[in-house]
């Protein structure tokens, strides 16, 4: 339950969230880490791409729980204190994603949310990318939105 009850919102609401972010940041257990990634909503989960090794990976390995947040709106209200925004948080399992064509397909869509004036070259740019990303889903196990709006 979110302390200030009256901010909260939704799972759908949070969802519109990450589909809005230009970025949002994941969490990992352990020691202290985080990092920041594109976020691309897609069939009910949330997908980052990444290289084929390093931190990341190594951490998901050890534990696939993650933490997920995300702003889709942060804005300063002059002469008020505070700020009007759109956040949300989910809590999630990574997981590589192994099968070609769901990883052809999602790879498609990151080319779509990046570049959406050039549907004729996101197949080619996918598939120059297939062999040098892994990419991960974050299924989802909860999430929550909150939001803000300055009187």
């Amino acid at each position: 339950m979110m302390r200030r009850a009256d901010r909260e919102r939704d799972f759908d609401f949070a969802a519109q969230v990450v589909k809005e972010s230009d970025y949002a940041t994941v969490s990992f257990t352990g020691d202290a880490y985080a990092v920041p990634f594109t976020p691309l909503w897609h069939d009910g989960a949330i997908y980052m791409h990444c290289a084929n090794e390093g931190e990341k990976l190594e951490r998901i390995k050890a534990n696939p729980r993650v933490c997920i947040s995300a702003v889709s709106q942060a804005v300063a209200k002059p002469g008020k204190f505070g700020l009007d925004y759109k956040s949300a948080i989910f809590f999630a399992d990574a997981k590589i994603v192994t099968d070609p064509d769901e990883k052809m397909k999602v790879l498609v869509a990151i080319a779509a949310r990046h570049a959406p004036t050039l549907p004729d070259r996101m197949e080619k740019y996918a598939r120059g990318l297939f062999d040098r990303a892994t990419l991960v889903r974050f299924e989802i196990v909860s999430g929550t939105g909150k939001q803000c709006v300055i009187k």
